[in-house]
């Protein structure tokens, strides 16, 4: 169990906030390692005390995509200091339930549900026999005609096979093991939901005994489906709107729906600075890695782009260079000589503008609530090198090409900071033994530009001569820090 989860639930516990892990209590342990989601389900009235909690230890509010909001649901991020670890909770404030992608279904079960609740460990959990019920009602909402077919068909091909998903079977099957009929059956009964308890109770004795078929699973789901329609918060009409718009939007040819979460006072734009052999890719990764898994995030590329406008200069450029070398009589080699000028000014003229369009977009996807970290960027510090890094380098043609420099330096110049920059400080025996091939010269120049970056609003130096997961863990703090 992650520090963040024990010390935060023992808080909650300590203060008599009434609430629980509603669902998939199977899966509860790899929520607390922060591996998956945590559902708690809290009352309305302990809400303020639940909140000024989460403000305590630092959870930061996310929202998900306007799609996928419900009322009475939020969403809150973690992060715990000791492993770095990101902890997601789904916080429900009503029982909302519904078909994928649309939740719309309010069963007013929350008094019931945490009034019956039972602890595992510090934990509050519901019943098992509580749990099952809303189980059964929630999977068989979300299980779609289309899969209940595919999975038919697998079952053909594989005799042996569960009608469910195996996650959602795992999940039954821990639940069936922890209640007994009778049980199951009282909780039926004093539930709200007016589900018919012969064929409940002729479902759950058939899946006791594996004996489930796809057609009783179809015939489960049109059930819940038509029994759930009075507990709708929408009217009829918006809802088969929604629902029209949610099955067009994940047709093949439409484009894929957003997720992530974003976080709502804007995200953060970051990026990694270094030489040659300091890591910035393999660390852009990771932190790419740990924050997509809830968060919207885009990568960005600062250095030489790839295109085909790039490649048909270098290919100008290198026919005129063969031209230079193998014609040289006085008009064709001067005119091969004027050829390399100009393709090469238009490449860094083309390089920069491209620059300046990653700079806008990144800004305006962090406007969004997106994180944007960029590998490499272009810092006017490294300006005064003789090959400045990512930076302008016209400047040695100003005389000869005065305006294509002037055009290179107007470009750079509107191109401002991101919120943060790492400078990923290194001394230079450690990278050139990771980066022997590179030119030697050019590469002490860049390390000693790099180092010689000084803290500021801005701008972070990071020790990279340790152990790379200290580095990757400083980082995490570090941008954990910068998100609103």
């Amino acid at each position: 169990m992650l520090d963040i989860c024990r010390d935060f639930f023992s808080h909650l516990n300590e203060h008599q906030v009434l609430y629980c892990h509603w669902k998939s209590t199977f899966r509860l342990q790899r929520g607390l390692d922060g591996k998956t989601d945590l559902d708690l389900l809290v009352h309305r009235r302990d809400m303020l005390s639940f909140e000024r909690a989460l403000g305590i230890f630092g959870f930061k509010r996310i929202l998900s995509p306007p799609w996928k909001r419900s009322d009475g649901i939020e969403d809150y991020l973690g992060f715990d200091q000791a492993s770095a670890a990101l902890v997601h909770l789904h916080v429900h404030y009503k029982v909302v339930l519904g078909e994928k992608h649309l939740k719309v279904i309010h069963l007013d079960l929350e008094d019931y549900v945490l009034q019956t609740r039972k602890f595992i460990d510090i934990m509050p959990v519901p019943r098992p026999e509580v749990e099952l019920l809303l189980a059964i009602i929630r999977f068989h909402l979300k299980y779609e005609t289309r899969e209940i077919a595919f999975n038919h068909l697998k079952r053909v091909l594989r005799p042996a096979r569960h009608p469910y998903p195996d996650a959602v079977w795992e999940e039954l099957a821990f639940l069936l093991g922890q209640t007994t009929p009778e049980t199951f059956r009282t909780v039926l009964r004093e539930i709200r939901v007016p589900l018919s308890e012969e064929l409940i109770m002729n479902y759950l004795d058939r899946l006791r005994r594996s004996e489930v078929t796809s057609g009783e699973v179809r015939r489960v789901r049109r059930h819940v489906l038509d029994r759930t329609r009075p507990f709708r918060t929408i009217p009829p009409a918006r809802y088969h709107v929604r629902k029209a718009l949610v099955s067009l939007r994940t047709l093949p040819f439409m484009p894929a729906l957003r997720t992530k979460k974003i976080l709502p006072n804007g995200g953060s734009f970051i990026s990694l600075v270094g030489a040659d052999g300091s890591g910035k890719s393999t660390l852009a990764k990771d932190l790419v890695s740990w924050l997509s898994w809830k968060l919207s995030v885009r990568t960005v590329y600062f250095g030489i782009p790839e295109g085909v406008f790039i490649d048909l200069l270098k290919l100008i450029n290198r026919t005129a260079s063969l031209g230079q070398k193998y014609l040289p009589w006085g008009r064709i080699e001067q005119s091969c000589l004027h050829i390399i000028r100009y393709t090469d000014a238009w490449r860094w003229i083309f390089i920069a503008r491209n620059r300046l369009d990653l700079y806008r977009s990144s800004l305006r996807s962090a406007s969004r609530g997106w994180v944007v970290i960029a590998d490499r960027y272009p810092l006017t510090l490294f300006d005064a090198m003789e090959h400045p890094m990512d930076g302008p380098r016209l400047r040695t043609l100003a005389s000869a090409m005065p305006r294509a420099a002037r055009i290179e330096k107007d470009l750079y110049d509107l191109i401002g900071l991101p919120d943060r920059v790492f400078v990923l400080q290194s001394d230079f025996t450690t990278l050139r033994a990771r980066k022997s091939n590179l030119d030697e010269r050019q590469h002490r120049q860049k390390v000693a530009a790099v180092n010689a970056v000084a803290a500021s609003e801005r701008l972070v130096p990071v020790d990279v001569n340790r152990p790379y997961q200290d580095v990757l863990m400083d980082l995490k703090r570090e941008i954990w820090r910068l998100l609103s």
